[in-house]
């Protein structure tokens, strides 16, 4: 009996048993899902500083394009003074 129960453990647990291979593939699942994890953050921080570029790119235009605008409402309303 107890080679039996011997046999039958060893059948689940020795080094080629059922649960030792489902270690084995638990584990080769976490490295690869822990890769594409890693792979996948370094994707997301990358274009999240792209995006940050573009978006301080997008800001100066704006700051100079108002710039502008500022210059040419002083011109029009000096334009419009000299003419009263």
């Amino acid at each position: 009996v107890f080679a039996q129960l011997k046999t039958t453990l060893q059948g689940i647990t020795g080094k080629d048993g059922s649960l030792t291979k489902y270690d084995e593939s638990l584990t080769n699942d976490t490295k690869s899902l822990t890769q594409t994890k890693e792979s996948t953050q370094t994707l997301i921080d990358t274009r999240y500083d792209t995006m940050a570029n573009q978006w301080l790119q997008y800001e100066s235009i704006l700051n100079k394009l108002n710039q502008q605008l500022t210059t040419v409402t002083n011109m029009i309303n000096a334009a419009n003074n000299s003419n009263n």
